[in-house]
């Protein structure tokens, strides 16, 4: 078997077990002594020495060497991909872990995550113009290793669509900012099937109490819930604090819902917020 196709198998092997086969990858990129190897050594370093106050210093020197690493493989990143369009925002064992696709097409997302620069991210920020992209993107094949995925400045529909594809089986936390959407309690109740995630942030999206009761009570795995800058008002809360018997929360984030005190008070003291953060 050829050094490439054994190092093409660690990467599959990485992308179905990011947690462990990203080691292996990165043990075998020491030993070829490629490029990247500097940058593992480094990452290493760092959280070998990470929480220890006497090795600040050191810590911070390691945390400068390592990002002029990277800014080296950045350069050559963009040399292959529109620079204007994307904005790689973390590496993680030499590489690409978060993208942020600013102004490119569901094509260009796909082409980097078949790049092997790309073949390892697990993180993507995108902002799709319309419906219609929010759904191509949703049929890129690699889009089912993505674990977290930003949606923002939305004002599309069909948010929906999250829920009823199967693109995205490893998706563990979702953020949608919206702008001028409406999130219905339709739209609430489907991505309320996506049972595997933990983390979901909702924003600017105009969701009521009723489509908050429907993701508490829907996502059996949630513990971090932001709702900033809602429309749940005191109603909302109240709703919650009532029926959200479901709860396995353990941050939910309100503010900016315009709820009154007295309403905050009552999802404070609810049985079913007992266990959980309520920030208003």
């Amino acid at each position: 078997m050829s050094e490439n196709l054994e190092f093409e198998k660690l990467i599959e092997r990485a992308q179905s077990n990011p947690d462990e086969g990203l080691e292996v990858v990165a043990d075998s990129l020491l030993e070829m002594n490629d490029p990247r190897a500097e940058m593992i050594r480094l990452e290493r370093k760092i959280e070998g020495i990470e929480g220890d106050d006497d090795l600040s210093l050191l810590r911070d020197a390691l945390q400068k060497k390592l990002q002029l690493a990277i800014s080296q493989f950045e350069s050559r990143f963009h040399e292959n991909f529109h620079q204007d369009r994307f904005s790689v925002k973390s590496w993680k064992r030499g590489f690409i872990n978060t993208i942020q696709v600013a102004h490119g097409s569901p094509d260009s997302v796909r082409q980097v995550l078949e790049s092997l620069e790309g073949s390892l991210i697990t993180r993507l920020i995108y902002s799709p113009r319309s419906t219609q992209e929010l759904h191509e993107l949703l049929e890129i094949p690699a889009m089912q290793r993505i674990r977290h995925l930003h949606i923002t400045a939305y004002d599309g529909d069909g948010v929906g669509l999250l829920a009823a594809s199967s693109s995205l089986p490893s998706l563990t936390s979702l953020s949608i900012w919206g702008h001028k959407y409406k999130l219905s309690d339709s739209d609430a109740e489907m991505l309320a099937q996506m049972e595997k995630l933990r983390v979901l942030e909702i924003r600017f999206a105009n969701l009521t109490g009723h489509g908050a009761l429907a993701l508490i009570q829907g996502l059996p795995n949630l513990v971090v819930l932001d709702l900033m800058n809602n429309k749940l008002r005191s109603p909302g809360a109240h709703l919650l604090a009532q029926d959200a018997d479901k709860n396995n929360l353990d941050f939910l984030n309100l503010e900016g819902n315009h709820v009154y005190p007295t309403a905050k008070r009552e999802l404070w003291r609810s049985p079913y917020f007992q266990d959980t953060i309520v920030n208003f």
